[in-house]
């Protein structure tokens, strides 16, 4: 260059060429660049014959551009020239972007206030991306045959809006991805379900579904090659084939194979067992104990239909360890459960004693001894209550020597002294031997029936503020109506008139006969929706009011005579008040209930006594 602005050559190396080109005419590096006016192209298979390439369309068959012993090479016709005395046309820049395996390019436009269209200006955009793409050594036109049109594209957006107001991203050109090969694998699902196989206190048991998939050989999977696009072989290594064992089943687990794996399947829900390398499906588990030495907690799910007996029966032994979780379907102890213990289970059965700090929670319970805490949603039977907690809806119990009972009906066959004992319907004692209970009858402390009443209390709240307002709007519908029925009647009969004589009435007093109908059809829709929400308040007030009659259905009977200073409270619920009675000594009153007197405008409630047993208690 130097005296000239400009010089073109052949390379095949345009930037190394181009600092050769800078120092040979004296201009600065920095003030050189290049236009890339042809590309050539050429390739050759393994050590055959260099073929010249005028149609790159060859390149984007993949059986061919994936050839391992394809080899591509590019030269170029440049022109270099000095930009400070070569004017160009502004262009706006442009980013290039390509994937970590460089197979994928992605151009990105930057929006340009400046620039302008000319005739062409899709060349110059084209020729400063592939200007880009061979700095960073990628090869230019190879699998980019969209390329052209999005470059157009961007022309015409510059051409139409007279400059380019948002930015602009597009593909460049798109090499062969590599597909990695699928190492065969053996996968123990059923081993994902145990919470934490590393920890001494986690469950030892997974518990499957019906057609649950327990066990997986994934057979293995070759890859496949890629190119990327600077035209070099991305290659893959071969799968392995090196987990693959025999696994042998009982019946209950069947075996399904395809080109992808082979699965081997549940028939039936239970627990995995692996006992002498067979798999099986097992509903009942038996262990002699329970703890953190032997088994660990056990995890098997309240919905498993799996049963776990535990047999060990020695008092001085705990069948269920300190601090063990025990989750399951049905669960027989034949012996104690220790402190910290916690059980969930639709059906329990303890032979022994319950810690006074353990816990447990299932449908029903069948307990000997019990000074922990139960909680039951269906029945719970006792044997021998010595300071624990218990609440089902119905329970049972034989011998209580203090503690906590709570349920919808509660029977007791030898009451002793300092128990709490909460019903919502009925208390029946066969033998009361002690002093200091306490026995109320509150369905409020029952959860299902707390929670029915509060949504039936807010409903009607609701409901309450409701009707008050829709009869607010009723009555002034109401005034409004009634202070035009006089107008209107007169507009209507003159409308009648002026038809009657064939006359057209005119807008204003039939806009008036309707704005008058729209009223009426107004007040009618609220007063409909009014009874609606009235019956339904109807509805819920008679609901509550139910659940507080059920106190006066309620009762508390006793086959035997009272001892003295023991409470008897009843708790109604609105008002809130607590109705009692203290039992004295050798006092005969088999069933005491309360009753609700109105005098002279006052409501009276007071403790009704009697000795008439009702006939199904007998």
């Amino acid at each position: 260059m130097g005296k000239v602005s400009s010089a073109i050559i052949n390379t095949e190396n345009v930037y190394g060429d181009l600092e050769v080109a800078a120092k040979v005419s004296g201009v600065p590096v920095k003030d050189v660049d290049v236009d890339i006016l042809a590309v050539h192209t050429k390739y050759m298979i393994g050590e055959g014959e260099i073929q010249s390439v005028e149609d790159l369309s060859i390149f984007d068959n993949d059986e061919f551009f994936l050839n391992p012993e394809l080899r591509i090479e590019q030269s170029y016709r440049v022109r270099y020239y000095d930009k400070t005395v070569t004017e160009k046309t502004h262009l706006p820049k442009i980013a290039i972007a390509s994937n970590k395996t460089l197979t994928k390019i992605k151009a990105k436009i930057l929006a340009d206030s400046e620039v302008r269209y000319k005739a062409d200006l899709a060349n110059e955009l084209e020729n400063a991306i592939n200007r880009t793409l061979l700095k960073y050594g990628f090869l230019i036109g190879i699998r980019s045959n969209n390329l052209k049109n999005e470059i157009r594209r961007v022309a015409s957006l510059i051409r139409v809006n007279g400059a380019l107001i948002e930015d602009v991203m597009f593909d460049v050109a798109q090499g062969i991805e590599p597909l990695e090969p699928i190492d065969d694998a053996m996968i123990y699902h059923y081993k994902d379900k145990i919470e934490n196989a590393d920890d001494p206190n986690s469950s030892v048991l997974s518990v499957v579904s019906e057609n649950e998939t327990i066990i997986e050989y994934v057979k293995s999977k070759p890859g496949r090659n890629g190119r990327n696009l600077k035209g070099e072989l991305i290659a893959v290594t071969e799968a392995k084939n090196e987990n693959a064992v025999e696994i042998k089943t009982t019946e209950k687990i069947r075996k399904e194979e395809d080109d992808e794996s082979i699965r081997y399947i549940a028939i039936s829900q239970g627990y995995v067992s692996d006992e002498g390398g067979v798999y099986d499906i097992k509903e009942k588990l038996e262990v002699n104990s329970v703890n953190l030495k032997t088994t660990g907690s056990i995890e098997a799910g309240v919905d498993s239909d799996v049963t776990i007996n535990v047999t060990e029966s020695d008092v001085l032994k705990d069948a269920i360890g300190p601090g063990m979780s025990i989750e399951t379907s049905t669960l027989n102890v034949q012996g104690s459960v220790a402190e910290g213990a916690s059980i969930k289970a639709r059906s329990v059965t303890i032979g022994g004693l319950t810690h006074a700090k353990s816990a447990i929670e299932s449908v029903d319970a069948d307990i000997a001894t019990h000074l922990g805490t139960l909680t039951c949603s269906g029945e719970a039977k006792i044997d021998r209550l010595e300071g624990g907690s218990v609440r089902a809806r119905v329970v049972n119990v034989n011998v209580a020597v203090g503690g906590s009972i709570t349920g919808e009906e509660v029977y007791i066959n030898e009451l002793n002294s300092n128990c709490t004992i909460t019903a919502a319907k009925l208390v029946v004692i066969n033998q009361l031997r002690g002093r200091d209970n306490r026995i109320i009858i509150d369905i409020m402390q029952i959860p299902e029936y707390a929670k029915n009443l509060k949504i039936h209390t807010d409903e009607k709240q609701t409901l309450d503020k409701e009707l008050r307002k829709l009869k607010a709007k009723l009555k002034d519908k109401l005034s409004l109506i009634n202070s035009n029925k006089n107008s209107v009647a007169y507009v209507k009969k003159r409308v009648e008139e002026l038809s009657a004589t064939g006359a057209e009435a005119p807008a204003g007093l039939l806009n008036k006969l309707k704005d008058y109908q729209g009223l009426v059809y107004e007040y009618n829709t609220i007063a409909k929706h009014y009874r609606v929400q009235k019956e339904r308040y109807d509805e819920v007030i008679a609901i509550i009011q139910k659940m507080q009659d059920m106190i006066f259905d309620s009762k508390v009977v006793n086959k035997g005579r009272w001892v003295e200073l023991n409470d008897i409270k009843f708790e109604l619920i609105e008002p809130r008040k607590s109705i009692c009675y203290v039992t004295k000594e050798n006092e005969l009153a088999r069933v005491i209930t309360i009753r609700h007197l109105e005098i002279a405008g006052e409501h009276i409630y007071e403790i009704k006594k009697s000795n008439e047993m009702p006939q199904e208690l007998l």
